[in-house]
């Protein structure tokens, strides 16, 4: 086949050379053709009336470094046009071939394109092949720089400037330096005619115009990383940011891998604006924060690099990335809860089938460590868990019942001072109110009228309160070790305290003798007189109800305890505002309650562990100092608390866990705080293990200097 001159053969269309039919086109073939910019023909041009030999260099291996259709041998002629005849795909192929079929399509963007001689549906072919070039040789690193930047300019020429907005870019988390073409027309634009800048364009922009390389969590977990900025810049920003426009125009130079343009080729816009780069500031920012959100999870995945969907990530996976995670163990948990509540806000579940889904170290015993995964992970799924040792639960045991609830939008995920002084005096209502072995309606009713009027806790605090209260009402809190926990407590607070307990008691109209039992050993743990009991009764009783109009019914001696029977009060209007103080010594006001609970910060700390099962462990360390200088950036008490860590190679977690309680920090939140310090400073983390912490020396004494 002779072509005089050369011609284009458009996509989808077949051509015949030396014998060998040639599907796809997106060739150049002719007898003449010069090249760009330098003297010699056109390097991508294959001329029919060269010689090709029978038999095909498969390897190359008479190619040079920059190879012409018209010089390389017949052999690597026929070689290039077996690949060609193949469908341009063949994994092994020489990358030389790949080439110089690629320097054709060059051609035809850069020179074709810039005359207006080539329509938008063959744009969008040439860009499709250069993508399905990439899916195949993009492991090579040069043919992969080249091909990705032609797929930048395609991308432009293809949308046009306002509508590459509309894309989604195609790029790397790889630092440049300069950002690429595509991505500084798209930011422009936006800063050009002041319109929101897409999550995506604006992550492309942050990263590729930054020399600064991206931590570890954003390449080991790039698919989480994207899907979190995302999340937040949506969060942060609603539709996107608006750059500011810089004065001049944007401009970048191509460098072609074809030796036919003799050099770079320039690419400018003549109405697009360079967006001014400190508007990256915000983006920075968001991807430092993100970065530090998945630093568990991609700790987690550098160890196990098959446990993507397993529980145990999700538990360490961002609320915005744990919404879609769906492996199998995270399905059958999920299957599990929902099953439990059947539309319910809240259930019982029995302890063995929640554990069931998450194995333990010991068998049938649950360390703290995995009680608190599991709450973790329960509240990735959207469920909360009762009891939670976050928020000063005991550890729940195989053989008990738990409650499960649906958790409210934006719910904490550790107790406030409030909500610890709620769940103590809530503990001790329910001693009372299951004394006797039941609970009466009214009981209940006084126990939920207690949190409902509680106004200083959320509406999700209220929510995890009731669904504590449910477990507890089954199984009531020891008093055992209480009076050494409420020593603290000012006369105010235990005086407010005692007062409650009656308000209980007497709720459901009779003071039942094991309720009298339990309040005459409450009030001396409290440290009251237990002969104000009584007396206490006796003042609650008489704001209740009016003298009584007939006998009341007395329990005789001798005959079994039965109670006794308090008049029903007459029914009378809700008072008036302005009276609703008169009776607040005896119908407590639940606000002015927990403001005298937590008056103080260490009372608040001291009643979150009132009713802490105890545990036998080694000897206490004592609790490290706060009153030396920061380290690593850390506050006071995480400082602290990492200068005692540093004392020995291996903490047994119960150690750690006391040493964090006096400082007044939880314990996870606390080594995730010091470790996220340690990998700005080193890289790594100063503590890991689960049952026994082991120290990295290394990284604790670049820290501590």
């Amino acid at each position: 086949m002779t072509i005089r001159g050369a011609t284009w053969i458009p996509p989808g269309q077949a051509v015949e050379v030396a014998g060998r039919r040639i599907p796809g086109g997106m060739v150049y073939v002719g007898d003449k053709l010069a090249a760009v910019n330098v003297p010699s023909p056109e390097p991508a041009l294959i001329n029919p009336s060269l010689h090709v030999a029978s038999r095909p260099d498969r390897s190359g291996e008479g190619m040079n470094y920059w190879p012409s259709y018209s010089t390389i041998s017949p052999a690597c002629r026929a070689g290039y046009l077996e690949w060609l005849e193949e469908g341009r795909r063949r994994p092994n192929a020489y990358i030389g071939y790949v080439f110089l079929f690629f320097y054709g399509l060059e051609r035809r963007v850069l020179v074709d394109l810039a005359k207006g001689a080539v329509s938008s549906e063959e744009v969008r072919a040439i860009e499709q092949e250069v993508q399905g070039l990439l899916r195949v040789y993009g492991t090579n690193a040069s043919f992969r720089r080249y091909a990705t930047q032609l797929q930048d300019v395609l991308r432009v020429r293809r949308t046009g400037e306002e509508g590459l907005l509309k894309e989604v870019p195609q790029f790397a988390l790889r630092s440049e330096g300069e950002a690429s073409f595509d991505v500084r027309i798209a930011v422009g634009t936006a800063a050009s005619r002041q319109l929101p800048l897409p999550a995506d364009w604006a992550l492309a922009w942050a990263i590729e115009a930054s020399d600064t390389r991206l931590r570890t969590p954003a390449t080991r977990c790039p698919e989480e990383f994207k899907t979190l900025f995302r999340a937040r810049y949506a969060r942060d920003h609603g539709p996107g940011i608006v750059p500011r426009a810089r004065k001049t125009q944007v401009k970048a130079q191509y460098q072609p891998a074809s030796a036919s343009f003799g050099g770079e080729v320039p690419l400018a816009s003549t109405t697009t604006f360079e967006a001014s780069e400190s508007s990256l500031k915000p983006l920075h920012a968001l991807i430092e924060d993100c970065c530090i959100e998945l630093e568990p999870f991609s700790r987690w995945i550098g160890k196990n690099p098959e446990g993507r969907n397993t529980l145990a990530a999700l538990a360490l996976l961002p609320p915005e990335l744990a919404v879609g995670q769906g492996g199998r163990e995270v399905q059958a948990l999920r299957s599990t809860l929902e099953e439990a509540l059947s539309g319910r806000g809240v259930a019982a579940i029995e302890a063995r089938s929640l554990l069931a889904h998450w194995p333990t170290a010991v068998p049938d015993k649950v360390s703290k460590a995995e009680a608190v995964g599991l709450a973790q992970t329960l509240e990735k799924l959207g469920f909360g868990l009762e009891p939670d040792p976050r928020f000063s639960g005991p550890v729940l045991a195989r053989e008990e019942s738990a409650v499960v609830f649906a958790l409210p939008p934006e719910s904490p995920n550790a107790p406030s001072p409030t909500y610890l002084a709620t769940l103590a005096t809530l503990h001790l209502a329910a001693t009372v109110a299951t004394a006797d072995g039941t609970v009466s309606p009214e009981e209940r009713t006084r126990l939920d009228a207690m949190l409902e009027n509680s106004q200083d806790l959320s509406m999700a605090e209220k929510v995890r309160l009731k669904a504590h209260l449910d477990w507890l009402l089954k199984r009531p809190a020891s008093t055992a070790s209480l009076k050494k926990r409420v020593d603290s407590l000012t006369p105010t607070a235990r005086a407010a305290l005692g007062r409650l307990l009656v308000e209980v008691a007497v709720a459901d109209g009779s003071v039942a003798l094991p309720e009298l039992k339990t309040l005459s050993k409450l009030y001396p743990l409290l440290g009251l007189d237990e002969a104000r009991v009584h007396a206490d009764i006796h003042t609650v009783v008489s704001a209740r109800t009016a003298p009584a109009a007939e006998p009341v019914a007395m329990q005789l001696a001798g005959v079994p305890a039965k109670g006794f029977t308090l008049p029903a009060p007459p029914a009378e209007p809700p008072p008036e505002p302005s009276q609703s103080r008169k009776s607040a010594g005896v119908a407590l006001d639940m606000r002015s309650v927990q403001a005298k609970l937590v008056e103080t910060a260490a009372v608040s700390s001291l009643l979150g562990s009132i009713f802490a099962e105890e545990e036998p462990a080694p000897a206490t360390p004592s609790a490290p100092a706060v009153g030396e200088a920061s380290v690593a950036g850390l506050d006071a008490a995480h400082s602290a608390l990492l200068r005692a860590l540093v004392a020995k190679a291996e903490w047994p977690r119960s150690e750690v866990e006391k040493l964090a309680s006096g400082l007044g920090l939880l314990t996870d939140g606390a080594l995730d705080v010091i470790n996220d310090a340690a990998f700005g400073v080193c890289g790594e983390p100063v503590l890991e293990g689960d049952e026994v912490l082991q120290l990295n020396a290394q990284a604790a004494q670049e820290m501590v200097a």
